[in-house]
């Protein structure tokens, strides 16, 4: 019996880690970074697991990188932004309200990343981008892979590929 007992737990800890680390982690980071928990903004630590959907945010010269497995969130100072893990992590979206973020994702034969901007949508299969969104305008530029941008107003979308950049502002015409 105690035995089976001694089993259980190694296996409940084992499981338990293996959920833990499938989580966006707050790997590096620098500055005041904060999380909305029950209504009230509190400093998030090193190490500490971001939960599903909570508001971000840093502060004016704040950084934070978020880490899962080989995969990064880069967040830039004066941002705001969620995570959402969907289907057991096997999707994840990023809700960007303002600020910058730079995404570092693997490479898959499915789309399975996608950060929105007010302005605009980046779905990757996996690459390595940029997304900047201030003062009523929004950008995405890529470094490595190819990044699907979508304008959210007018319904139009591009492959933008490296070292290539799109840009929209909402006081002009739709264009990517």
């Amino acid at each position: 019996m105690f035995r089976r007992l001694i089993a259980a737990t190694i296996f409940l800890a084992i499981m338990c880690g293996t959920v833990l680390a499938d989580g966006w982690v707050a790997s590096k980071m620098r500055g005041g970074v904060f999380y909305q928990k029950n209504g009230e903004w509190v400093r998030l630590q090193r190490g500490e697991i971001v939960p599903n959907g909570v508001r971000i945010q840093t502060t004016k010269h704040a950084r934070v990188i978020f880490k899962r497995g080989k995969e990064t969130i880069s967040v830039k100072p004066e941002t705001e932004i969620r995570i959402y893990e969907k289907n057991s992590g096997q999707r994840t979206l990023v809700n960007q309200k303002f600020g910058e973020i730079t995404v570092d994702v693997e490479k898959r034969n499915v789309e399975h990343f996608e950060v929105r901007a007010p302005l605009l949508a980046a779905v990757v299969k996996g690459t390595k981008f940029t997304v900047a969104t201030r003062d009523g305008k929004a950008s995405i530029e890529v470094n490595r892979g190819r990044v699907e941008a979508r304008d959210n107003k007018a319904g139009m979308k591009v492959d933008v590929m490296p070292k290539q950049r799109v840009e929209i502002d909402r006081e002009e015409r739709p264009v990517l």
